[in-house]
């Protein structure tokens, strides 16, 4: 099938390498892989419930129908059978001198030759997007983004300040690649964000921390979202002999304040996590983690090779580093 993605357009590289590494994860790789400014378009092969289900960073996904001049457009729509069927169109974009809502009612006298105009309870809806070129598309699932906002930090029952939004947890979760039912490692939980958007991945998921408090409020976090987790008090060089091998790693390091690394330095800790990280992976797995610099990506070793890197600014002093590293076969 050929899809086409709306991405959300918050970051250049995030939401498009979001979107493929799920198809990843979900054991279909994209072939034909083309972006066009906030749309993604690609052959994949998975269910697209599932696939909505994961993603952060995207407001629509839809089938492609259909691509190329305006009335190229409406040969395609003339070639659609609704046997009868309720639909709607929609056109958000409606530049190029066209007024969007007649983009809609050009279409749709089109498509109600065949089918009924119902835009309360529409069978099958219809998205018209103009990129470099027109798209015309069937929407398949609306990503459920708001429910993001639900687990921020604010509205955990343990919290502290320094912790990933939701939607980029997500992010990272999706970008570690972890298969449905895969186990995912946290070995850096804190306050368990990462975890609840793990398991709400449909991961089996283990958080570990040093401090015995954030392992106790993660467990509170998992119960008041309903998720269940293993967790653990241990140092992360001790993991590989407490967890043995898991499919993907995702974690946010401390980089900050002294007490959050017990006063360890960041060189040391790092190098210790990947040399735990390349024990930890099965072959061929993924780690996403984020870094508050990239000369720390050197510190991989020879364990682990890295695949991507996304510079995402939060503040004048700080931008995260998402990177991606792959164990060796």
């Amino acid at each position: 099938m050929r899809w086409l993605f709306e991405l959300s357009g918050e970051h250049a590289t995030l939401p498009p390498a979001e979107a493929i590494a799920t198809f990843e994860a979900l054991g279909s790789s994209p072939r034909d892989v083309e972006q066009d400014g906030s749309l993604l378009i690609l052959t994949a092969t998975a269910k697209p419930e599932l696939v909505a289900s994961r993603l952060a960073m995207t407001h629509f996904v839809n089938e492609e129908l259909a691509a190329g001049g305006f009335e190229s457009i409406i040969t395609a729509a003339e070639k659609i059978d609704l046997a009868g069927a309720c639909f709607m169109v929609r056109a958000p974009s409606g530049a190029g001198g066209r007024h969007r809502h007649s983009i809609e009612q050009k279409i749709g006298k089109v498509l109600a030759r065949t089918g009924k105009v119902d835009l309360r309870n529409p069978e099958v809806a219809f998205r018209v997007i103009e990129g470099r070129e027109w798209h015309l598309c069937k929407m398949l699932c609306q990503v459920e983004r708001s429910e993001l906002e639900k687990r921020r930090t604010a509205r955990r029952p343990f919290a502290k300040p320094v912790s990933l939004h939701p939607r980029l947890a997500r992010v990272l979760v999706n970008l570690a690649r972890v298969p449905w039912g895969g186990t995912l490692l946290d070995p850096f939980c804190g306050t368990g964000g990462i975890l609840i958007e793990a398991a709400l991945a449909g991961a089996e998921v283990i958080g570990s921390d040093i401090d015995s408090a954030m392992v106790t409020g993660s467990q509170r976090t998992m119960k008041h979202f309903g998720q269940r987790a293993r967790l653990i008090r241990a140092d992360v060089g001790e993991l590989p002999a407490i967890v043995g091998k898991v499919d993907a790693i995702a974690t946010d390091p401390p980089y900050g304040r002294s007490s959050s690394t017990m006063k360890e330095s960041l060189d040391s800790l790092y190098t210790r996590a990947f040399k735990a990280f390349g024990e930890l992976l099965k072959p061929d797995c993924r780690v996403a983690v984020c870094m508050p610099d990239m000369k720390y990506a050197d510190l991989a070793g020879k364990e682990l090779k890295l695949e991507e890197e996304h510079a995402v600014r939060v503040h004048g002093s700080l931008t995260r580093h998402f990177l991606v590293f792959s164990s060796r076969p």
